[in-house]
C-alpha cells in the first residue's frame, strides 16, 4: 500500500533523527514532502522541520551543510505543520520550536551582516520578525527591528527602513540616532516636506 509506505517515511525519519542519524533522516522526509499521500499531513511538516531543525543545529559539518538554508526550511516546514495541524496535536511542540528558531535567525542574521550578505541578513531578522508577531507570543523585539532597519538601509530600501525607524520611534528604542538615521535618509531623498516634518518632531 503506497499510501502507507509514505507514512511509514515519515515514522522512519523520525526514528532516524531520534538515533542522530540526521542524514538517513533527511532522505526520508524528503521522499515523503514529494508524495500526495504525506504531503499534506501536519505530522510530515513537523517532522521535516525537526529535521532541518537539527541539520541547522549539527556541530558535524558534514551534516550541517547538508543544506545551507535548514533554519529557513525548518521554519517554513514548521509554519506549514501549524497551516495543516487543524485538531492541534502538534501546536505547543512547534511553537516552542518556533521560539528558538526566532533567537537563530537573529545570530544568523548577525552572522549574514557583518559578511556583507544583507539580502540574507534582512530575511533572517524579518523572520525574527514574523515569529515575534505571531498571536501565540504577540511580542515587540525593539533589537531585531533596529537591525532590520540597518539592514534595510544598507540595501538602499528606504520605504523599509524608514518604517522600521518609526515603529522604533514609536516603541521609544533608540532615542535620538533614530531621528539621525531617518534624517539622513531623508535628506539622501531629497525629500524636503519630510525632513522639515521629522526635524520639528526631533
Amino acid at each position: 500500500n503506497l499510501s502507507y509506505a509514505q507514512k511509514a517515511k515519515v515514522t522512519s525519519a523520525n526514528s532516524y533523527l531520534t538515533y542522530g542519524e540526521i542524514d538517513k533522516a533527511k532522505e526520508a522526509i524528503d521522499l515523503a514532502t514529494t508524495h500526495e499521500k504525506s504531503l499534506n499531513l501536519a505530522k510530515t511538516w513537523f517532522i521535516r522541520g525537526k529535521v532541518y531543525h537539527a541539520i541547522y543545529e549539527s556541530e558535524d559539518m558534514a551534516i550541517n551543510t547538508l543544506d545551507l538554508k535548514s533554519l529557513l526550511i525548518a521554519y517554513e516546514s514548521y509554519i506549514k505543520a501549524l497551516e495543516l495541524d487543524e485538531k492541534d496535536r502538534f501546536g505547543s511542540d512547534v511553537h516552542k520550536k518556533l521560539e528558538i528558531c526566532s533567537m537563530q535567525f537573529i545570530n544568523q542574521g548577525v552572522t549574514e551582516y557583518s559578511a556583507g550578505q544583507y539580502n540574507d541578513a534582512l530575511i533572517s531578522f524579518q523572520n525574527s520578525l514574523s515569529i515575534n508577531a505571531m498571536p501565540k507570543f504577540n511580542k515587540v523585539d525593539t533589537l531585531s527591528i533596529y537591525n532590520a532597519a540597518l539592514t534595510a538601509e544598507k540595501l538602499a530600501k528606504n520605504e523599509l527602513a524608514k518604517e522600521y525607524y518609526n515603529k522604533l520611534l514609536k516603541y521609544k528604542y533608540g532615542g535620538a540616532k533614530i531621528y539621525y538615521f531617518l534624517l539622513n535618509i531623508l535628506k539622501r531623498e531629497n525629500n524636503k516636506d519630510e525632513l522639515l516634518e521629522m526635524i520639528k518632531k526631533a
